[in-house]
């Protein structure tokens, strides 16, 4: 898949996702209580990302796999520019994403900053210094 129409069929499905409610999440993750949907639950990212992206790692680890795509959406922005100048490679990069959020060793690693899995999902899309590397 090239990687417009990844992009286009990752925002279509969200544009479908962000009408639900978040479901339940706030009586099961505290962090989470004051969301009524994923858009709320992307604005509790921006102001509080440690705690709010540990509660949708759990949650996406007991089998919700809505709570890991909340989490792709969160970074997907950031993984497109990283692959400015490569966007051949932005559909492996978006791959390893989801396989870095969801093998993300939370218990290992409480705070879920997402500069942790920068290596992991960037899929070589940075272009090489001038020095090569």
């Amino acid at each position: 898949m090239d990687a417009r129409r990844a992009l286009v069929a990752l925002n279509d499905e969200w544009r479908s996702l962000a009408v639900r409610g978040a479901p339940g999440w706030g009586r099961r993750e505290p962090a989470l209580a004051a969301a009524s949907d994923l858009a709320g639950v992307l604005a509790l990212i921006r102001a509080q990302p440690d705690p709010v992206l540990a509660a949708l790692l759990r949650l996406g680890a007991a089998g919700d796999r809505l709570a890991h795509r909340v989490v792709l959406q969160t970074m997907l922005g950031k993984l497109v520019l990283l692959c400015t100048g490569r966007p051949d490679l932005l559909p492996e990069a978006i791959s390893e994403l989801w396989l870095a959020i969801a093998e993300y060793p939370l218990a290992r690693r409480p705070r879920p900053s997402p500069r942790t899995w920068r290596g992991r999902s960037s899929g070589g899309c940075r272009a090489p210094n001038r020095s090569g590397r």
